[in-house]
């Protein structure tokens, strides 16, 4: 079976080329805390793919007891590896946002949300946006003449943002969900507080003749 375990090591160590690439991509979109996290998993993933290549090395010069060290000592720290990525996919929610879907379905047009004086200051509201098949609701938050509005679903795990409270967190105000407590800037969009990793989907506003409208940013209309 020895060959056929170096053309499987041979196999991986090709194939941790392209797959390194793209954990590379998605780690450039990560916020502070998830990249940070994401370091240690790209050492760790290093030391191991550099350990098979010595087992690699090892098999070829005949030298099959060090080979098989060196290949569990790289599994070992693999192992240890996904763990770390693992807490980045599933507790930090790395590149996963669920409100990606409300996103998806709101319409790229203006949308009318009402009087302005009828927002109540500095309280979140639920209004709706204009949806492919259903109205997609959005969480509305006026402070004096300005007004934020944010899609409704919160990104770590779907809360009514709208049902949340506003509050500071360090020197900004931020918008609390109300379901597991994080804090996304009011004025960014991005999580002052976690557990939410991502940042939340904010629409750009403006105010017509005393009415707020908003709608989808730029990367979602194909413009700037």
């Amino acid at each position: 079976m020895r060959p056929a375990a170096a053309v499987l090591i041979g196999t991986g160590v090709a194939a941790a080329v392209p797959t390194a690439l793209a954990g590379a991509a998605d780690w450039s979109e990560q916020e502070v805390g998830v990249r940070r996290v994401g370091v240690l998993h790209a050492v760790l993933n290093s030391a191991a793919l550099g350990l098979y290549v010595g087992s690699l090395v090892a098999r070829g010069r005949g030298a099959g007891t060090a080979g098989r060290v060196l290949a569990y000592a790289g599994l070992a720290l693999a192992s240890g590896s996904a763990a770390v990525g693992g807490h980045m996919s599933y507790a930090q929610s790395s590149g996963a946002s669920h409100s990606a879907a409300a996103a998806r379905s709101l319409t790229h047009e203006w949308v009318d949300l009402g009087p302005l004086d009828d927002l109540p200051d500095g309280r979140p509201v639920q209004r709706a946006g204009e949806g492919q098949g259903e109205p997609v609701p959005l969480a509305v938050v006026r402070r004096g003449t300005r007004v934020d509005v944010f899609l409704d679903a919160c990104s770590h795990l779907g809360g009514p943002l709208s049902q949340g409270e506003v509050t500071r967190v360090g020197s900004r105000d931020c918008l609390v969900c109300p379901w597991h407590d994080s804090a996304f800037d009011l004025d960014l969009g991005q999580p002052r507080r976690g557990p939410a990793a991502v940042p939340q989907e904010k629409l750009a506003v403006r105010v017509e003749a005393g009415r707020v409208q908003a709608r989808l940013r730029g990367r979602h209309t194909g413009e700037d």
